[in-house]
């Protein structure tokens, strides 16, 4: 494999921290300090990307942000990803609907990056952008990974390096298996408000169903499901967050399955298949 370049990787890298804050403008030193270079180095390649219109330069602040060259680029990746357009309005649908954050996201290598976002964020929790990037690391990427191949789910549960026990591999399988049951995954919260951590609610029973007490209310943090494309593979995940308020085991069934129809109408919408329509393996059934 040809080894990158560290000029191009260095200017994607400005790309990246600069999508995913579109708002804001950064000084010479702020972009080195957050990207990890030398001074030198990050003026020639700021210089570089400003020549060629990629960024623009504040005449009096001293700051960088996105030039028009990545208009261009941005319209033909839509352009060439219509997908991403038609979540954009589901997705505006879903989050007026709901009063809740929506947003979507794919996977690009080892990563799972943010494609598109709508409605009201969380007020108390970090703002998550469009071009965040996150690695593809157990329990992420239930919704990803619950139809690939075995050999795609090991690489992404030996990720989890020396953590992924025997108890952590039964969890993240059974998690998938819900995932394949359901048509979709949906995380709880636990631990201090401080420090909360996520975790995926089993899926139990028959017919399937989210295994939380039918009374009462839960700290539900997200629930994701897929949109498919023509070969059955997962195109796009599209997440609801941000409740304001505990739900009942209901409320998050009901979220789970307007979700999963959403993906469904993309998916339609896109000539994508879903994968129990594409394959008789008996891994890939149907919700």
């Amino acid at each position: 494999m040809a080894r990158p370049a560290p000029a191009a990787t260095r200017a994607l890298a400005v790309l990246d921290l600069l999508a995913a804050n579109p708002e804001e403008s950064f000084t010479l030193s702020t972009i080195a300090k957050r990207l990890g270079m030398s001074m030198a180095t990050a003026h020639a390649v700021l210089h570089a990307m400003v020549e060629a219109g990629y960024l623009v330069r504040h005449p009096e602040h001293r700051t960088f942000s996105l030039g028009p060259a990545v208009v261009a680029i941005g319209n033909a990746a839509l352009d060439r990803h219509p997908l991403i357009a038609l979540a954009r309005e589901e997705m505006q649908r879903l989050a007026a609907q709901v009063d809740a954050e929506c947003m979507a996201s794919l996977v690009v290598g080892d990563e799972v990056v943010v494609v598109g976002r709508a409605g009201r964020p969380h007020p108390h929790r970090p703002l998550v952008r469009v071009g965040d990037r996150r690695p593809l690391v157990p329990p992420l990427g239930i919704a990803w990974l619950a139809w690939s191949t075995p050999a795609e789910i090991e690489r992404w549960l030996a990720r989890l390096g020396d953590a992924l026990t025997p108890a952590a591999r039964t969890q993240h399988e059974h998690a998938l298996a819900g995932m394949r049951a359901l048509g979709f995954t949906a995380g709880v919260e636990h631990g201090e408000d401080s420090h909360p951590r996520t975790g995926v609610i089993p899926v139990t029973g028959e017919p399937p169903r989210l295994q939380l007490a039918p009374r009462g209310r839960h700290p539900v943090a997200y629930v994701a499901a897929p949109v498919f494309d023509a070969q059955g593979g997962v195109a796009l995940v599209l997440n609801l967050d941000g409740f304001l308020r505990d739900l009942t085991a209901t409320e998050t069934t009901e979220l789970g399955h307007q979700l999963r129809d959403a993906g469904l109408v993309l998916t339609r919408m896109t000539g994508g298949r879903p994968p129990y329509e594409t394959t008789p393996d008996a891994r890939r059934a149907r919700p």
